[in-house]
């Protein structure tokens, strides 16, 4: 039984949410279905929903009610009532946390913000389909100038770096100092292995999964297969393309996936579609008890991203996985794979080679592509990198760490829709959830060391969804992200799981 005081926080709070799920449904119409005359409708309906939402929680009453229940200063986590229990408490900080960051910015802020990135989107498909990163560049710039007004608003104490504000956005207690020594880690881990790995891939046919083609409804068929044996209810569920793969919910119970098919590749779709089905299991399975509140959301966008990078690359591209699902992609290519034995295939998946491409990139490159961001992102906000210079850098940083030579836009600078919603912050939150994943997977094996068997046994992994619910899906926002993966996994974090992991997978492959 909670406390009177601790529903009636709920119920104010709860509103809060609704309106964020109907900002998040007005998004995803937007990236689907949307003709191209709504456009100025949508920038309406963004602005007022996201003007709505702020303008609540800056309502003198909800401070009110807050305060009495915790002290809002952002040093301090006095409660002042009693008996609660942990996950109470941890609602009140989470709560707390969510109104400091909101009512931080001022209502100009929000508005303009809301505006810049709902054009930004738009030019930055226009300048993706003419591969023109000119049609862009002015609204970027436009953005870049409304998340810098929203960085020094977040700012906690004068002098720390800007790009700091934004990295909390999305991984809790996240800053420079602390990535800095990771990326130079993976760095000295991967740029020797992605040589020795790639001098070594001769007898290897990359064409036998890049030269894959099936018709777009069919690849809808194949991929609604993967997720139903990752164990996604399809009544939960919606998928649909966009211009760049996406998972949206709007509640534990209506999760919108997108993904962007070619018909000359299946095997990037289905790898993308069980990308998007990670983030819509994690979003499935969020504390149903706390619905309409901070606990019922990911731990953070990193350990978001690790279930994500869990099911499409730990299992995705696991011959374990492919035990069970390469039958399946021989009925529906037989001229292409029924002659194909199951090792050729899985060493032609596991192929390596720099790419231009972020989300098609193999395991081993991956992390490189989020090194060019976050260099670009980090010089920006240390205002070292003007907003005209950011295509020369992209391309520059692309040949420094993938040895590649951008041909166009489309493929270099463009890629990428994170920088036109305002997503500055976010591109390490994919890095850290490679080795989330690396962590959990390697405890996931320890628990089950016979689980490829386990899976040619059940035809399905909903074992591997209920491990995984156990550890990190059911308990939300309840622990934060470094406790949750480190009391998950029991170990301490590092990256030497993911770099013995690579080390491991693609020398035998090789």
């Amino acid at each position: 039984m909670q406390n009177r005081e601790i529903e009636h926080i709920i119920n104010l709070i709860t509103p809060y949410y609704i309106m964020q799920s109907i900002t998040n449904l007005v998004s995803w119409d937007q990236e689907t279905y949307m003709p191209v005359n709504g456009m100025i409708l949508k920038e309406e309906q963004t602005e007022f929903l996201k003007l709505l939402s702020h303008k609540y929680l800056k309502k003198s009453s909800f401070r009110s009610a807050l305060s009495k229940l915790i002290d809002l200063n952002p040093s301090l986590h006095t409660f002042h009532i009693e008996n609660l229990n942990w996950e109470e408490k941890a609602l009140l900080r989470e709560i707390k946390e969510e109104y400091l960051r909101v009512t931080s910015l001022s209502a100009s802020i929000v508005k303009a913000t809301a505006r810049a990135t709902t054009r930004a989107l738009e030019s930055w498909k226009q300048a993706k389909q003419k591969n023109d990163y000119s049609f862009f560049y002015p609204d970027q710039k436009k953005v870049i100038h409304e998340y810098m007004r929203q960085a020094k608003a977040y700012q906690k104490k004068e002098g720390d770096h800007l790009y700091n504000s934004l990295l909390h956005l999305y991984e809790p207690k996240m800053t420079v100092e602390i990535l800095d020594p990771i990326t130079n880690e993976l760095k000295q881990g991967l740029l020797p292995l992605v040589q020795e790995i790639q001098a070594n891939q001769q007898e290897i046919d990359p064409t036998l999964c890049s030269d894959s083609p099936l018709s777009i409804n069919k690849q809808m068929d194949l991929c609604h297969e993967a997720v139903s044996l990752m164990g996604l209810d399809k009544e939960n569920y919606n998928l649909s393309t966009s211009e760049h793969p996406f998972c949206t919910a709007l509640s534990s119970d209506d999760i919108r996936i997108t993904t962007r098919f070619d018909e000359a590749n299946c095997i990037k779709g289905l790898l993308a579609v069980m990308h998007e089905a990670g983030h819509a299991l994690y979003e499935s399975r969020l504390p149903k008890e706390w619905k309409d509140t901070p606990l019922a959301s990911a731990a953070s966008h990193g350990i978001h991203e690790s279930q994500a990078r869990f099911w499409e690359n730990f299992i995705g591209t696991s011959l374990e996985f492919w035990r069970v699902f390469y039958p399946r992609l021989q009925s529906a290519i037989p001229h292409k794979f029924s002659e194909v034995s199951l090792e050729k295939f899985y060493a032609s998946l596991n192929y390596s080679s720099p790419s231009y491409i972020r989300i098609y990139a193999d395991e081993i490159t991956y992390n490189l592509h989020i090194m060019i961001r976050y260099e670009i992102e980090k010089e920006i906000f240390e205002k070292s990198l003007s907003t005209q210079k950011i295509k020369e850098r992209f391309n520059e940083l692309t040949k420094k760490y993938l040895g590649l030579e951008v041909k166009n836009d489309s493929e270099g600078v463009l890629q990428d829709i994170h920088w036109a919603m305002g997503g500055y912050g976010y591109f390490p939150s994919y890095m850290l959830g490679n080795l989330y994943a690396a962590m959990l997977f390697h405890a996931f094996e320890n628990d089950h060391p016979r689980w490829g068997e386990e899976l040619l046994e059940t035809g399905n992994a909903f074992f591997i969804r209920d491990w995984l619910d156990k550890k990190v899906l059911s308990k939300g926002k309840k622990l934060p992200p470094k406790q949750l993966i480190e009391e998950a996994c029991q170990s301490e974090f590092s990256c030497l799981p993911f770099l013995k992991y690579i080390k491991k997978k693609y020398t035998a492959t090789a």
